[in-house]
This record gives C-alpha cells, sequence and structure tokens, in this order.
C-alpha cells in the first residue's frame, strides 16, 4: 500500500509537469508528442515503457475511484499514438470531462454523433486518412452542427493553420504540445460549445439584440440574422461579432483579441484570429463588411 501511494504520488508529478529533458521517461532518441512544461522547449516522450507504466497507474486509480471525477462535456480524442491518446484520455477525465478515445479516422462522425459529444481533439495525421477530410465531414454533417473541433497535428506552419481552420476547426494546438494547453483550450472551446447549446433551447422573452444594418444578433439564443435569413456562426465566430457590437467605438488589436477569445489561458498565432476574421466574413456573405479592418492596428465595427 505505501509502495502504491509513493508510486501514485509520483504518476501525478510526473503528468502535471512533464518530465525534465533528463527525466528517463524521454530521451532525444525517443522525443515524441508533447512538449515539457518546465519552461523549456525540449520534447517530452510516451513512448517508452516507464511512461506507460506511469500510465496505468493513473487509469487504474481513476478506475478505482481513487482520483476525482466530476463528468462534465464529452470529448471524443482521435489519436493514433495509444500513449498520447491515453495521456490526453486521463488529463481531460481529471478536469472533468468524459473522454471517449478512437484511434482511426473511419466512423469518427457517427461515433461523435451517437456518443452526443460536445467536442472532437482530432489528430489531422492518421493512418487512414486526413484529419481536414475528417473535420469537412463533420462540418458537412447536420447531426453534428454544434460541434467543436480542435485539431492536434505536428504540422504547424502558417499555411497548415490556415489550411486546418479554414476546413472548419473550431481552434488549432501543434505538436509538440503542452497537455496543459490543450486541456485549457478544450475548457475554452466546451464551454463556448455549451453556452450555444443552452442559448439555442431559450425563447425570445427578454431577449438582448444587437443590430447593424440589416444584421440582428440574438445574444441569449445565439443567432444571427441577416435580412431576415439566419446565418450559421462557429462559437468563436459569434464571439468576434458580438464583441465588435458591443464595442462599436473601439479598435481591438490582434492580441486583444485572443485574450479575449481564450480567456487570457494560452497563447495563439495572432494569424489565427485574421482566419477567424476572413469565416466571419465568408458567412456573413453581403453583410461581412460588418468588420472593418484598421491597417497596422487590427479590427473594429464598420460604422453604419
Amino acid at each position: 500500500m505505501r509502495r502504491l501511494r509513493r508510486s501514485s504520488s509520483v504518476a501525478r508529478e510526473l503528468v502535471r509537469q512533464g518530465p525534465a529533458c533528463s527525466c528517463p521517461i524521454g530521451t532525444p532518441a525517443d522525443r515524441g508528442a508533447a512538449s515539457c512544461d518546465m519552461g523549456c522547449q525540449e520534447s517530452v516522450a510516451f513512448s517508452s515503457h516507464a511512461a506507460s507504466a506511469v500510465l496505468d497507474i493513473l487509469v487504474a486509480m481513476q478506475a478505482a475511484g481513487s482520483l476525482s471525477r466530476a463528468p462534465a462535456a464529452r470529448v471524443v480524442v482521435v489519436e493514433d499514438e495509444a500513449d498520447v491518446r491515453r495521456l490526453l484520455e486521463f488529463n481531460l477525465t481529471g478536469a472533468g470531462f468524459d473522454v471517449v478515445g478512437l484511434e482511426s479516422a473511419a466512423q469518427v462522425a457517427d461515433t461523435v454523433a451517437r456518443e452526443d459529444a460536445a467536442l472532437v481533439v482530432l489528430d489531422r495525421m492518421l493512418p487512414d486518412g486526413d484529419g481536414l477530410a475528417v473535420c469537412s465531414e463533420i462540418r458537412r454533417d447536420e447531426r453534428l452542427a454544434g460541434l467543436g473541433i480542435l485539431l492536434l497535428t505536428a504540422l504547424g506552419s502558417e499555411a497548415d493553420r490556415v489550411a486546418g481552420l479554414s476546413a472548419g476547426a473550431d481552434d488549432y494546438v501543434v505538436k509538440p504540445f503542452s497537455v496543459r494547453e490543450v486541456v485549457a483550450r478544450v475548457r475554452i472551446l466546451a464551454s463556448a460549445v455549451e453556452t450555444r447549446r443552452k442559448a439555442r433551447q431559450l425563447d425570445a422573452a427578454g431577449a438582448r439584440i444587437f443590430r447593424w444594418r440589416d444584421v440582428l444578433v440574438d445574444v441569449f439564443r445565439h443567432r444571427v440574422f441577416g435580412a431576415g435569413v439566419e446565418i450559421e456562426l462557429r462559437p468563436f465566430e459569434f464571439l468576434l461579432l458580438l464583441t465588435f457590437l458591443e464595442t462599436p467605438d473601439q479598435v481591438w488589436s490582434r492580441e486583444a483579441l485572443i485574450a479575449k477569445l481564450w480567456n487570457g489561458e494560452v497563447s495563439t498565432s495572432r494569424r489565427t484570429i485574421d482566419v477567424h476574421i476572413r469565416r466571419l466574413r465568408e458567412r456573413l456573405g453581403p453583410f461581412g463588411e460588418v468588420v472593418e479592418t484598421v491597417h497596422g492596428v487590427g479590427y473594429r465595427l464598420r460604422p453604419e
């Protein structure tokens, strides 16, 4: 029993902070999918026997009820590397999510629909398909209109980020990653998805309405209309539009918008905001001019 207590303590600490660069769990020869959370840029490997043993202890403790668990939104993790998938499953479960793991692209959409998931963490490079194609498939499926998508990939160039977000992802995390950052991003996106879901169930009584020319935004129900026709926006797109409508005289820098959308919990590329703005304008169609670019500064609501 004493040995189990010590093992569980060590296991918690290793997952909490990630092994240091000199930790025997990871060596330069087998660095893998996630980064150290101790401030260095070295990678942390999760493919060794030691890492698997640590995860085995943690999973067993969760199953036995030794670790607290407060089920909340359901998250589907699609990752073909077993140790990375299990690490994410453990940490997301510890953060209060109900997690389902998949290792391939096959049947992702059907599984997500069947499990009534709020969000999917989707690896872009899967053995049986491209995560971008899966992302596009999900966005075409009417059953999954409210699903949040976080892409997880080793492809980190600006062009890759733009491609991922343009394919319909709500957020994008590059490997090697910090587990804490992934959990933070999942929490923020899941909250936005849940807020939208609940808002859609409200009636119109006491609705809070913003108008800009022929654009009408129902804040309480998370609905947007252009000339009377409803326009579907993703959660972050809706938050961006609402931000501009609430502050018509303010020019928002990209950094300020990042801090607002992600609650200051994570850092992301300034280009990510540009892609979200572009998608917002595209979805608004003839009303896309509602967002005005202030060159050298950022964005604002275009004066009527």
